[in-house]
């Protein structure tokens, strides 16, 4: 009396607070927002529209990938979250653009102190000319 033990049922899928790591959005976002933040330099200034026509893409593919075989729709946590990531990411990428602003004036502060260090400089120099020309005098 040997019986096959029942096979069990397959784990069914709910939604969950995070995608997937199959879901390309889940790959391709987090990607984007680390090139963000490790070299802000190296991304074109009009990023920010296309960052966002990019994500906003990504989350309605998202949204319909979701959608599970029984009909089971996204969470609005997860949707929640989501749209806190995507104002998280058009926020680093104003913050880009606020640093390479200040980035500038720093340069041109340290330009400005370099040249008046070198006019303090040939200054002292020219007093001391006319201090060695006062004492021979």
């Amino acid at each position: 009396m040997n019986t096959p033990s029942p096979i069990p049922p397959p784990p069914t899928s709910s939604p969950t607070n995070t995608p997937t790591p199959s879901t390309p959005s889940s790959l391709i976002l987090p990607s984007l927002l680390s090139s963000l933040l490790h070299s802000p330099s190296s991304l074109p200034s009009t990023l920010s529209s296309s960052l966002e026509r990019s994500l906003s893409h990504d989350l309605h593919r998202l949204l319909q990938q979701t959608h599970d075989r029984e009909g089971t729709q996204i969470s609005s946590l997860m949707l929640r979250n989501w749209s806190r990531y995507l104002r998280s990411c058009s926020l680093v990428v104003s913050l880009k653009h606020e640093v390479q602003e200040v980035q500038s004036g720093v340069s041109d502060i340290t330009e400005s102190i370099s040249s008046e260090t070198q006019n303090l400089s040939n200054l002292h120099s020219r007093l001391s000319e006319l201090t060695l020309l006062k004492k021979k005098v």
